[in-house]
């Protein structure tokens, strides 16, 4: 069965990275997907304000990465109250 993980990973200056751990908890899967959709949602609301056409770049690219989140943890689905918050208006 296919597993989603999220990695912790130490960047070096002088070296490649490294995996520092590997979680396969589901409560800490959906809590970082949801962060990284909500931040991909909050930087394109602030490049917005500074241009208008690369902030629409960056909410298209905040859309894609949900549904693809969406997809590997179907649980996001469920999570419809947080959706509106995540919207941009324009």
């Amino acid at each position: 069965m296919n597993q989603v993980n999220v990695l912790l990973v130490y960047n070096s200056d002088i070296g490649r990275p490294l995996t520092a751990a590997s979680v396969t908890d589901p409560d800490i899967v959906l809590s970082v997907a949801t962060r990284a959709i909500g931040r991909a949602y909050a930087e394109a609301r602030a490049v917005l304000e500074l241009d208008p056409f690369v902030g629409r770049v960056k909410r298209d690219e905040a859309e894609r990465l949900h549904k693809v989140l969406v997809m590997l943890v179907p649980e996001l689905e469920n999570l419809k109250e947080l959706e509106t918050s995540w919207e941009l208006k324009e």
